[in-house]
Formats: C-alpha cells, structure tokens, sequence
C-alpha cells in the first residue's frame, strides 16, 4: 500500500471525555503515526481545553466560532495537509486499524470516498425504547445501506481523497445537520466515486434516552429542511414533508409494529416514543418555515 499522508478531522463542541477518548483511540493506530495529523476543530465548547492540549500535543487545535459542525469541518479542510481526508465524530472509537482499513479501501475499491462500518457501543446486550427507536429510524449503525443505496455517507466515518474534496467543494455551512449525507450526494451526482468499506470501523455511543433521540430528529428535520429550501423546493414537496412522520403519517404508528423480537410492552414503548418525536420534529419543520435557524442540539 503507498503511504499516503493521511489528515484526521473531528469537530467538538463540548462532552470532552468522549473527544478525549475518541484522541486517544487515534493514538494507536497502525498507520504509521509520522504520516497522519489529527485535527480537532472547537466549535464554541466552554469548557477548559488545556488538560486536553497538554496530554494530546501531536493534534492541531483549530477554532471555528460559526455554529455548525459543518462549518467547523470546513475550518478543518482549510488546514489539512492530507492526500487523503479522514472524518469521524468526537464521540466515536476509531478501532486500531481505522484509518489503515480506510486507506486501503479507496485503491481496493477504486473509489474516491468511502463510507466505513459504524458499529455500536456495547453490543448484544438488551435494548432500551430509545435505542431501538435510533436503530430503525436514524441508520447510522447501517451505514452499508445508506452508501448502497442512498448515496449517502454519515462523518462519523468518511474517508475521501484530496482531489475528489476539491472537484466537489466543502460541506454547506448553514446547515446543522445532514450536511454529510448532501456532500456525498452531490458527490456522486458529480461523478465521484461513492464504496462502503466494511473493515474500516468506528463505534458510536447509543442514544439511550428521549433527550437523545428527539435531539437528533429534531436536527435531521431541521436540517433537511433548509436544505430544500435552498433548493426551492416546490410547495407541494413542502407539504408532504410536513405531513411526512407527523401524527397524522401512518408509518408513525406502525413502524413500533416492525421490529421484531420485542413483547406487547415495549412496542407501546415504542410507539408512545415515535408520536412524542414526531411532534417535536413537525414543530421544528414549522418554525423552520417561519424563518427560525435550524435546531443545533
């Protein structure tokens, strides 16, 4: 394999024991440490960086104050050195041969980006309301469907050649959500290269509670939102997209029926939780509409 320098960005905004984890996962690697930097890019955290700075001197400290984790990549990508751009979030574990995997997947699979596995923490164990509602409705732990047949791609593991960033331009910066799955979408409509490689893996904490998930739906709305609204989207799309998974969508209340291996209990769990969700989620589409910034989190 021809070693090729390899750039790492990982946006934060807070939850610094998770980004100090995520550091330290990249600290063992087995790419050689002398052909890779990591850059992490602040995003507004408040909290005190300097323990973090002094036990990791090998990153590049990066500030970006426009709100957004987009923004903040974009920050990332102005610094980056690499013949390859790698992406995660900060609250991933980057397995040990990360970025080894990924590297190798964009000449083996003659691609321009790749999209790797996102496995989630702690698997096997018995799952929660919340945490089944996140495996059905979100995706990210099935990250082989969205690139085979969505086109779409999630940062918590991305990685994509230089000149291929260059051909396609940065993340849109307005939006706080969903800018990965756009970027690659738009990549592929350019002639990118789009492959999912398996052995390239990172793992992802669940969202296990209502806080968490509602959080995360309401920034996938959001930021949907703008997005067609950016595009001008005719009105009619509007209105189905407001209807869509709202409580009157009857997929809201049947998707608590799909999963399998669960009791009677849990799928009224399940269904108490997908109503809630889509209530905050059609209020968020609606304020949207009426000019308010997108959701953060």
């Amino acid at each position: 394999m021809t070693m090729q320098r390899v750039s790492v960005i990982i946006p934060f905004h807070e939850e610094l024991t998770l980004l100090e984890k995520c550091l330290a996962a990249l600290e063992v690697q087995t790419y050689p440490r002398e052909h890779v930097e990591i850059l992490a890019i602040d995003n507004g955290t408040k909290s005190d960086l300097a323990p973090l700075k002094s036990r990791f001197p090998r990153v590049h400290w990066l500030e970006e104050k426009r709100v957004g984790s987009y923004a903040a990549r974009n920050r990332g990508l102005q610094e980056a050195r690499g013949d390859v751009i790698a992406f995660t979030d900060s609250d991933c574990l980057p397995a040990p041969t990360w970025i080894e995997a990924g590297v190798r997947a964009l000449d083996a699979l003659g691609a321009t980006i790749v999209g790797g596995r996102v496995d989630y923490l702690d698997p096997g164990r018995p799952l929660n309301a919340c945490e089944i509602f996140e495996e059905m409705v979100f995706l990210l732990g099935n990250q082989r469907l969205l690139v085979e047949r969505r086109n779409i791609a999630a940062t918590a593991n991305i990685f994509a050649r230089r000149d291929a960033i260059v051909r396609v331009g940065p993340f849109d910066a307005e939006l706080m959500t969903f800018g990965d799955g756009a970027w690659t979408m738009n990549a592929v409509a350019k002639g990118e290269i789009l492959r999912y490689a398996d052995g390239a893996v990172v793992q992802h904490p669940r969202r296990s509670t209502y806080r968490g998930v509602s959080r995360k739906a309401r920034r996938v709305a959001g930021g949907k939102l703008v997005l067609m609204k950016k595009e001008r989207t005719p009105w009619r799309v509007f209105a189905w997209d407001l209807w869509r998974y709202s409580v009157l969508d009857p997929r809201t209340h049947l998707m608590p029926f799909l999963r399998r291996g669960i009791g009677m209990g849990r799928r009224l769990e399940l269904l108490w939780l997908a109503e809630r969700v889509s209530l905050a989620c059609t209020w968020e589409k609606i304020q949207v509409h009426l000019g308010r910034r997108a959701y953060r989190g």
